[in-house]
C-alpha cells in the first residue's frame, strides 16, 4: 500500500503529480492543512484532509470540504503539528492494510520554515518506533522534495539499493542520535573504513555510487540516508 501525505511546505506540483500518476497501485491521499488544498488544486479528490486549516482562506477551506472524502478539523492549540497528526493517520491506515509492504511518502514537508523541516525529519522516527508494534515492520517512510529523498535506517538490517533507482547522484549518511557503529558500505565511492558515524562532524556527506548494486549495514544506532541532486 502507498500513502501520500502532502504537507504545507514548498509544494512541487510536477513532482507530486508524476509520482501519483505513475504509480500503478492505488494511492491513499492525505492532505495536511494547506497540503490538502495543494492536492485538490492539482486535480485530485483526496481521502482525508487533516489540520487546523489556519493557513488557508475561507474560500480554500470550502474547496477542501467539497473535494475531500473526509475532513478532520483539529484544534489550533495542540501539542502536535498538523503533519504529525497526518502521519499518525497514515500509520493507522497502514495498520489495517493486508499488504506486506506499506510505504508512506511525505511531500511538501520541507520549505522556508527550518523548524518544521527539522521536525518532519524527526517524525520519520515515529514510523520506526511503530514498526513491529502498531504496524508491520516493513512499513517505511520517505520525506521527498525536488532535490532530496530522506529516510531513516535501522540497525542490523541489510539495505540493498540499485544505482539506477537512486533519487540523485549524492548519497549522504548522518547519525540520527549518537554514534552509529559497525558500518559496512558496499558499492560506494567512500566505504567508511572507520566503520562508524558520530555527531559533530560531516563525515558521511556526498558519497556516490560506483557499482550498480549498493548495500548498507550497521550494528548499532540510527542512520539518516539522504539521496540528493543539485
Amino acid at each position: 500500500m502507498k500513502v501520500v501525505i502532502v504537507a504545507g511546505g514548498n509544494y512541487d506540483e510536477n513532482l507530486v503529480k508524476a509520482f501519483i500518476d505513475e504509480t500503478e497501485e492505488d494511492v491513499f491521499l492525505i492532505g495536511a492543512d494547506r497540503g490538502a488544498f495543494s492536492l485538490i488544486n492539482s486535480g485530485y479528490k483526496i481521502d482525508i484532509a487533516i489540520g487546523d486549516f489556519d493557513s488557508v482562506t475561507d474560500e480554500e477551506k470550502e474547496t477542501i470540504n467539497t473535494y475531500s472524502r473526509k475532513v478532520k478539523k483539529l484544534d489550533p492549540v495542540k501539542d502536535a503539528t498538523d503533519m504529525e497528526c497526518a502521519l499518525k493517520k497514515a500509520l493507522d491506515i497502514c495498520s489495517y492494510s493486508d499488504d506486506y509492504y506499506n510505504n508512506i511518502y511525505i511531500f511538501a514537508g520541507t520549505g522556508t520554515r527550518l523548524d518544521h523541516t527539522l521536525a518532519n525529519i524527526n517524525l520519520l522516527y515515529m514510523v520506526m518506533c511503530s514498526s513491529g508494534q502498531r504496524i508491520k515492520e516493513n512499513t517505511k517512510a520517505y520525506l521527498i522534495d525536488g532535490h532530496n529523498r530522506i529516510r531513516l535506517l535501522q540497525k542490523k538490517k541489510t539495505y540493498v539499493f540499485y544505482k539506477d533507482q537512486l533519487f540523485g547522484k549524492y548519497i549522504s549518511f548522518l547519525p540520527f542520535a549518537g554514534e552509529v557503529n559497525g558500518v559496512k558500505l558496499k558499492g560506494f565511492k567512500y566505504e567508511n573504513k572507520l566503520g562508524y558515524f558520530f555527531n559533530g562532524n560531516s563525515l558521511g556527506i556526498s558519497n556516490e555510487a560506483v557499482d550498480d548494486m549498493l548495500s548498507v549495514y550497521f550494528e548499532n544506532g540510527l542512520l539518516l540516508m539522504i539521496e540528493s541532486r543539485d
